[in-house]
Parts: C-alpha cells; structure tokens; sequence
C-alpha cells in the first residue's frame, strides 16, 4: 500500500528471493498503475542488487568512522542504545541522500549492470565527508577539531554538534 501511493508512472520493483516477498498476490495491484516486478536471482544479490555491491560499503563506512570517533574521543554517548542507534542510521541517511552522492548511488546501478553508462568521476564517503583537516568546528565557539564535513552545508563539524546536536537537513 504504501508503495502504490508512491509510483506515479511506469516503474521497476526489483525483489531478492526473500520468503516474504514471493507471494505474486502481494504485488497484483502494482500491475495496475504499470509497475514491472523482478526478482534477483537466488544467492546472487552480492552481484545484483545496488546497495549490495556499492552503497552499504558506504553507509558501514560512515557508521564505522561516528563510531570510531565516540570511541576515540571518550565521548559520552552510547551508541548501543536503540534511541542512538536511530539516531546514527538517520544521520548517515540524511547525508548520503545529498546531492553531492547522487553519482555514488548511480554507480551501483552501474556497478551491478542496470544501467550502461558509468557515472561522471565521484567522491565517495571517505573522500567528501572525511578528508582529514586541521580544520576546526564550524559552531559558534566551538574549538573542537572537526570529525566532517556536512554533504550539504559543507560545514566542519566536531562529533557532538554533527550527533548530539542532531545535524540534519530538511531537503
């Protein structure tokens, strides 16, 4: 249902072999609005599904560095609680959807043989967010060495105004 209200013209779903997902009665009214359905050949979803074979090297990536800096640092912040946990997958979320990542996420669909033409040059996560600087945070009154640089607002920011303070862009 909630897939319906979103496919406005003809669309593509395409399915790894999942139990859950094998039932055609679940996907009949997607027909209807001209949405194709295909599945991901069984044991092969390593070389055919996008974020499979790109995009969640990235996002463990991005994950691994807020986690290595709470650690680093001593950072009072338990990543392990589930309110955290959110917290973190929102952010990664948030920046990954910028603009600036757009080509990343088209190569995995390269990479995985959907489309033909390879993305333009691109920086990945280490490159746009984590380039290492002397830079220091970009908060008011803030002399914390940065830990990134925001994907959207390009702002160094220290963990706990990138975490604590919850940086999020709205668009």
């Amino acid at each position: 249902n909630v897939l319906l209200e979103s496919i406005s013209h003809s669309s593509l779903l395409l399915l790894d072999s999942w139990t859950g997902q094998l039932d055609d009665t679940l996907f009949e009214s997607l027909e209807e609005v001209g949405c194709d359905k295909f599945y991901i050949p069984e044991n092969t979803t390593d070389l055919c599904q996008p974020l499979d074979v790109y995009g969640f090297r990235q996002w463990k990536g991005f994950v691994r560095k807020i986690t290595s800096r709470v650690v680093l640092d001593n950072i009072g912040v338990d990543l392990t609680t589930r309110e955290n946990i959110i917290i973190m997958q929102s952010l990664v979320h948030n920046q990954l959807s910028a603009p600036a990542f757009s080509p990343m996420w088209q190569y995995s669909w390269f990479k995985s043989g959907y489309i033909n033409y390879r993305p333009d040059k691109f920086q990945n996560v280490s490159e746009l967010s984590f380039t290492p600087s002397m830079n220091s945070c970009s908060a008011i009154g803030c002399e914390e060495f940065n830990f990134l640089k925001c994907a959207f607002c390009e702002k160094h920011l220290c963990v706990a105004h990138f975490f604590i303070e919850y940086h999020f862009h709205a668009n």
